[in-house]
């Protein structure tokens, strides 16, 4: 073999093995950015994550402040009827439902019963003299004016 072969093989050898070492290092980069991809991915979904349970707090936090404000009011438990009514106005303030465990029901009150006095005060229209609030309105101002802890 002459030394130009000789040199011709080697360099051949070279290449071949220089090759190799590069196609090794493409398959390295492209494990690399499969990787890092995969990590933006897994990062993007994190946020994602945190800006629900952010939004989750925050509706969370609404709804217990919701619930507090309405067991800081004083409250009866039932809902009354406010609209005029010529059958049960001249005597009080229909009741149309109670609210099961309330102070209401604790008292005995059942819907269809009519209220002529609440806190010490006249609720029927005739009584008090005044046709501008129904016994219902009259009875729910009233409600409104108790103290924490009335009821």
């Amino acid at each position: 073999m002459t030394l130009k072969q000789i040199l011709g093989v080697l360099v051949f050898i070279v290449s071949v093995l220089a090759g190799g070492q590069v196609t090794a290092q493409s398959a390295a980069n492209r494990e690399h950015e499969a990787a890092l991809k995969q990590a933006q991915e897994a990062q993007q979904q994190a946020r994602e994550a945190v800006k629900q349970a952010q939004e989750a707090k925050k509706r969370a936090i609404k709804e217990i402040r919701r619930i507090k404000l309405l067991n800081s009011r004083p409250r009866i438990g039932i809902v009354v009827d406010t609209s005029p009514n010529s059958k049960t106005d001249p005597y009080g303030a229909l009741v149309q439902a109670v609210t099961p465990g309330s102070p209401a029901q604790n008292a005995g009150l059942q819907s269809g019963d009519i209220i002529t006095r609440f806190d010490g005060k006249t609720l029927a229209a005739a009584e008090r003299g005044e046709q501008s609030q129904t016994p219902g309105e009259r009875l729910i101002a009233l409600a409104r004016d108790l103290k924490d802890g009335q009821t």
